[in-house]
């Protein structure tokens, strides 16, 4: 069975939100139509990505991440996963609504790659993750210690 972990999300995130709506209702209030429509857009996006980033584990070995439907997902073979580490970052272009994110380091043959994500439980994503994978190599947390 499929397994679905919804990404954690920041005040941050709330506050960027808030600016954007703010900025949104401004541009309509004072009749820039131009502005009002790009920040729509930019409204759009962001409540588009808070409701469907997400992560699904699925039952076929392959681990789907969804960012909404303006960001290409992405889909990882679990077999590839090599590590997985639980650590803060400022990184923008991460598929994760937090700073508390999950690094997971997969390729093969030489590719390297690295994705970020935010699930709300890591600990239970981390299990679901070595259930399905058992060679997943778990590095703790450096910041609890």
């Amino acid at each position: 069975m499929d397994r679905t972990f919804q990404s954690k999300v920041d005040k941050w995130y709330w506050m960027i939100l808030a600016i954007s709506s703010l900025f949104l209702f401004y541009c309509f209030w004072v009749h820039l139509v131009l502005l009002a429509l790009l920040g729509g857009l930019v409204v759009v996006f962001e409540i588009e990505m808070l409701v469907h980033t997400r992560y699904v584990v699925m039952h076929s070995g392959i681990l789907r991440i969804e960012s909404g439907r303006f960001v290409p997902g992405r889909e990882i073979q679990m077999e590839t996963i090599r590590t997985v580490r639980h650590l803060r970052s400022w990184r923008i272009s991460k598929p994760a609504l937090s700073v508390d994110c999950v690094e997971i380091e997969y390729g093969t043959e030489g590719r390297n790659e690295r994705v970020c994500i935010s699930p709300k439980n890591v600990s239970d994503f981390i299990r679901c993750l070595s259930k399905h994978s058992p060679g997943i190599r778990i590095i703790p947390d450096e910041s609890k210690n």
